[in-house]
């Protein structure tokens, strides 16, 4: 009884087991599913990300040429008394590539984390709404 209790007592093991466990349950499919919605308005488009697990500071929203990436990442220390153990890694969690329309204004795509949800907003340039309408080109011959 005295060695449980020594073990209960020890925080720090407590807590690197529940984060493990944690971690063991999320790499196994454990975490709730992210549901992204896409909705367009005449002023911008935007795209909610729900993942009812993923803490803020774990999502990433890069612009790359004409493509959003929305990604979260899972970091875990270790701390081992084997230095060849110890240190931290990264596991994808959620990552989606969206195609930006050209009529994007990049430069004011903006991301807000609330609650349980990203929201990200991508504003329309007004003016480019003509050149967004579909035409056949003919072939010259």
């Amino acid at each position: 009884m005295t060695k449980e209790m020594n073990l209960l007592e020890n925080k720090e093991l407590l807590r690197n087991l529940l984060y493990s466990g944690d971690l063991l349950h999320t790499i196994n499919g454990g975490i709730s599913m992210t549901y992204v919605d896409v909705k367009r308005t005449p002023q911008e488009i935007i795209i909610n990300v729900s993942a009812p697990s993923v803490q803020a500071e774990a999502f990433n929203v890069m612009v790359e040429q004409d493509k959003l990436l929305v990604y979260a990442l899972l970091h875990h220390q270790i701390q081992d008394e084997n230095a060849s153990l110890a240190g931290t890694f990264a596991m994808p969690m959620f990552s989606q590539t969206f195609d930006i329309p050209a009529n994007v204004d990049i430069e004011h795509i903006e991301a807000q984390h609330e609650g349980n949800q990203l929201q990200i907003s991508m504003p329309l340039l007004p003016d480019m709404e003509s050149h967004t309408v579909r035409r056949r080109i003919e072939i010259k011959h």
